[in-house]
Parts: C-alpha cells; structure tokens; sequence
C-alpha cells in the first residue's frame, strides 16, 4: 500500500491514509474464496496477482466496481462458475488471465464491447485457457484492436466458428484456441492480414479445405499449430518465405 498525506480542512492535523493500489500474492498457497468485499478496494490500479494458489467459489460480481483496474491475474486456482458480466465496467483493464481453472458458462460479449463512447475496451491480452467455456466465439472480438493476445485453448465446449472479424486485429501477436465442437470450416483468409502474428495455434478445429499460399503474409511467424483438423493438398511453398518460422504441426 502507498501511504498519502491529506491536509484537514480545519488546518488543525494531516491526515494519513492508506491507498492500495496493488494486491501481490501470487504462488502463496492461499486458499478460501475471493471475498466480495474486494469491491471497496476502489484505489486498485495497478494490479491484482493472485495465481497460482488453492482460491475456491465464484468470481464476485464486485470486482465490476474496480474500474481503475488494469491488470487481472487469477490463473492456475479452482475458481468455478461464470466471468461475471460486471467485468465490462472494468473500463481500463489490460491484462486478463484466467487459465487453468473451472470456469464455465460462454465467454460474455459484453466485456469486449464500449461500455460508453468514449470508454472503449483497452484489453491487450486474454488468457483463459484450459477452463470449461461454452458456446461461440464472439464476433466482437474483432473489434477490440488493442488486442495482442488471445489463448482459449483447452475449452472443448466452444462451437461454431472461427469469426471472420479477428482480422481486424492488426496488432495480434498470439491466436491461440481450440474448438472440438465447431461445424466444418475454411481457414478464414482475413487470418492472413494478421502481419503481426507470431503464435497461431488453431488445434481441433474442424478446419477443411487446403492451406492458402497467403500464409507468406505472415511474415513474423514463429509457431503455427493447426494439428487434428481436416485439411487437405499440398503445403504452400510460400510457407519457406517466413524466416522466423521454428516449429510447425500439421498432423
């Protein structure tokens, strides 16, 4: 916590109080529940940490109360039940991670969403891999251009297919997702705009058709897994153009 002076009014004291602005307890062994009352913390900013630890129950609804926060770190928990909806007044959130836990329900358009005009989303990476998420991947998503990263591997009740809009994400670094339950689909040829891409991973698609030789596009690829899908034909020559490429899975 940072201590703050405040000068009395009636000039008589200072008064000192305690602003917390960050809560670091990452890989501490602590367990219980997440309390509600964390909503009164309305001074965090900086960050909660709380991975890696025994924390059981529900998210808190309360933590929508929490609009300065910029980074929320919960992974590798026991955290159950749904990403509470209230996290969309989280305005000024960049940092998302809720990987290896047993969350469920769908993944909630509203947090990718401008909750007013001039507040639109500032998410830059969200990890929630290997939970139990449900339904489709919301198509607003592309429109959150802040976004660097997104991991939601693991969640094997996602369906549908893969929107066509993620390729507005201009300054993508990671795509990472697996969807056993989606239907039959082309690999969408709007992925091939993401330049900046270094990490794709598409596994259990249920992808058909063959690789397009607009793959090259890619040029700052690192990793590209599109393993346990259908496709068919030959790998594009053009594949050899990308220099940084060091690991690629097809099978």
């Amino acid at each position: 916590a940072e201590e703050e002076q405040e000068d009395s009014r009636a000039g008589a004291t200072n008064q000192t109080r305690s602003v917390i602005r960050a809560i670091r307890l990452g890989q501490n062994n602590v367990g219980g529940t997440l309390p509600s009352e964390i909503g009164y913390l309305t001074t965090l900013s900086t960050g909660i940490w709380l991975y890696d630890n025994k924390i059981q129950g529900t998210l808190p609804t309360e933590l929508g109360l929490l609009t300065n926060l910029e980074l929320l770190e919960l992974p590798s928990n026991q955290f159950t039940g749904t990403i509470p909806t209230e996290l969309a007044n989280c305005t000024s959130l960049r940092q998302f991670f809720l990987f290896d836990n047993n969350l469920n329900g769908t993944i909630p358009s509203v947090l990718f969403e401008p909750h007013q005009q001039q507040h639109q989303s500032k998410l830059e990476s969200i990890k929630w891999e290997r939970n139990r998420l449900h339904g489709t991947l919301p198509t607003v998503l592309g429109t959150v251009t802040t976004l660097q990263e997104i991991g939601l591997l693991g969640n094997t009740g996602l369906t549908g297919t893969i929107p066509t809009e993620l390729g507005q994400l201009i300054h993508l670094r990671m795509l990472s997702i697996s969807c056993p339950g989606c239907t039959n689909h082309t690999l969408p040829s709007q992925l091939f705009q993401l330049t900046n891409v270094q990490v794709l991973t598409l596994k259990d698609m249920s992808l058909i058709g063959s690789l397009s030789s607009d793959i090259a596009n890619l040029t700052k690829l690192v990793l590209m897994d599109l393993s346990n899908n259908y496709l068919t034909g030959s790998i594009p020559s053009k594949i050899g153009e990308i220099n940084n490429l060091t690991a690629l899975s097809l099978t």
